[in-house]
């Protein structure tokens, strides 16, 4: 279990690293914050739908 969590840790950084240098070149500090945002908000729409299908499992 380590090695997939570290090897999936190390993909997503190298990933997150690629991702920010090239929003940087192509559009700078705006861009990059865009960028952010962005995966911020994709990062909250994960854990809310995974908190909703947690609270429906349980229910039934």
């Amino acid at each position: 279990m380590n090695t997939i969590y570290v090897t999936v840790y190390f993909i997503g950084g190298a990933l997150g690293t690629y991702c920010g240098l090239l929003s940087w070149k192509l559009g700078g500090w705006n861009l990059s914050t865009y960028q952010m945002l962005l995966w911020s908000g994709i990062a909250l729409i994960i854990v809310v739908v995974s908190q909703t299908v947690t609270r429906r499992r349980t229910v039934k």
